[in-house]
């Protein structure tokens, strides 16, 4: 069986297009701004019109280990060493492609 890129990326997830879209969002704008971005910052980005849609991504990734947020702390959401992997593998897959 012919595994996807996005399962190669991070097997033993569940990796759609938007959670990677999503994580990156979360990625770029925390290395630009220094701190999180909220749940409406990253539907902008996006240009996802359901907040509601986000969060449940951003639990999908928490529950799986790409993420790490704080009950009740806004803008508390870092990438874990797991989502770090993924996402230099990412880069590596795209520069040899």
């Amino acid at each position: 069986m012919n595994m996807t890129f996005l399962e190669k990326l991070a097997p033993q997830s569940r990796f759609s297009r938007t959670r990677l879209n999503v994580l990156l969002a979360l990625d770029q704008f925390s290395d630009s701004h220094g701190y999180s971005p909220t749940v409406r910052e990253i539907s902008a980005m996006l240009d996802v019109k359901s907040h509601s849609s986000i969060q449940f991504h951003l639990e999908v990734l928490e529950k799986e280990g790409f993420i790490k947020r704080y009950p009740r702390r806004a803008r508390s959401a870092r990438l874990t060493r797991k989502a770090e992997v993924a996402l230099e593998r990412l880069a590596v897959h795209k520069r040899a492609a």
